[in-house]
């Protein structure tokens, strides 16, 4: 039987060539695309695929946001993540979201087929460059320094979800209806966030999260 396999990546011609890379093993068969976080939530719930493979900075909602709503309403579906970002709060924000995998982009190649059987074989796979050494020092470090003066160290990742969709221009009612909940609790993120990084305006937390990294200077506004 054929391991069934959700892309879900903003870039075409990424999903394409992954798609035709993935075919070309008779054990495996692309389902479906998504192009946005949410729709990767939603074709998620649809196919249930073992396998999604997923892009960590999309529109919408992002693949950390995507996955976290994914392992909390449909655990046997495993996560891949893939991305261009090899720093150590990414990864441990993948991997706490409930992602089994990380991939660097650029490097993935046919690294993905074995990422894609180890995960199916209820393993986690890490690509070559993110050590488990590095994510067990890395959880040491940050429970031990909870205040290290990182603005990623500050949110949480909901509230992180939230900042994102502000970015974005998203009103509260929107902000809601992504994150699946009350438009009162997406306020109550909102202001917490402003409060946390001492924001008096929308756009002073987009210029904060442009600064420190939080948001890609790139990302769809």
């Amino acid at each position: 039987m054929s391991i069934n396999i959700l892309i879900a990546d903003d870039h075409v011609m990424f999903r394409e060539g992954l798609t035709l890379l993935i075919e070309r093993d008779q054990e495996m068969k692309v389902v479906g695309q998504a192009t946005n976080g949410r729709e990767a939530v939603t074709m998620a719930r649809k196919l249930t695929p073992p396998i999604v493979l997923m892009d960590i900075n999309m529109p919408r909602l992002s693949g950390i946001g995507a996955t976290e709503i994914i392992k909390r309403t449909l655990p046997n579906v495993n996560v891949i993540m893939l991305s261009m970002y090899s720093t150590e709060e990414h990864v441990f924000r993948s991997l706490n979201a409930g992602a089994k995998g990380y991939l660097l982009k650029d490097l993935a190649g046919k690294e993905v087929l074995k990422a894609i059987r180890t995960v199916n074989a209820g393993k986690t796979y890490l690509c070559r460059q993110i050590s488990s050494i590095v994510i067990d020092e890395y959880v040491k470090h940050r429970a031990k320094n909870n205040d290290s003066g990182s603005l990623l160290s500050i949110l949480s990742q909901r509230e992180y979800e939230v900042l994102r969709l502000v970015v974005e221009g998203y009103p509260s009612k929107k902000i809601a209806d992504s994150l699946c909940i009350a438009n009162s609790t997406a306020d109550t993120y909102r202001h917490r966030i402003m409060k946390k990084l001492g924001a008096s305006s929308n756009a002073e937390l987009i210029k904060l999260a442009l600064q420190n990294g939080l948001i890609p200077m790139d990302t769809n506004l």
